[in-house]
């Protein structure tokens, strides 16, 4: 009987442990994700408010060249910050694409070889049509993947001045 009670104690005391553990790990991975949609929400929304704010003034058109501008833009400053050779190689390939296409944006928007199905043939051409906003959709999401890995994954704080202890 002393042992089947000591037993019973034991795994009690297991599952209450391991359920803390759960619920700790649940909320430390909750903060990670406010953090990252925190760092987001100030890195990538507020450096896109013009292109919001010229949506607005020219009744929903944007031009290609802010697309391309602000894509370049926000590639260079992200690969100046970039840790990894991953990250920083596409934004350098970014970086380039844009400044090319602002250069000659109706070379860029046109679709090169042919494609048999309906269905690729007008993906291909709505991709290369929206050159310009592939080019910002691009750049935000391998920032954002960047960005998880860093909050999410690795645990740093935003803004990064944080981290330091300041």
């Amino acid at each position: 009987m002393f042992t089947w009670r000591a037993c019973c104690c034991l795994l009690m005391s297991l599952y209450v442990t391991s359920l803390s553990k759960i619920l700790e790990f649940l909320l430390s991975v909750r903060r990670r994700l406010m953090v990252w949609l925190m760092s987001l929400m100030a890195i990538i929304v507020v450096p896109l408010l013009p292109l919001f704010v010229e949506f607005e003034k020219h009744a929903g058109l944007i031009k290609d060249e802010s697309y391309y501008m602000t894509a370049a833009v926000l590639a260079a400053g992200f690969g100046f910050t970039s840790e990894g050779y991953g990250f920083r190689a596409g934004y350098i390939a970014l970086f380039l694409w844009c400044i090319v296409a602002d250069y000659r944006p109706e070379q860029a928007e046109q679709a090169v070889g042919a494609i048999n199905t309906v269905q690729a043939i007008s993906t291909q051409s709505w991709i290369f049509g929206h050159a310009a906003l592939v080019a910002i959709i691009l750049t935000v999401l391998l920032h954002a993947i960047e960005r998880f890995a860093w909050h999410v994954v690795y645990d740093r704080r935003f803004p990064d001045y944080l981290e330091k202890g300041q």
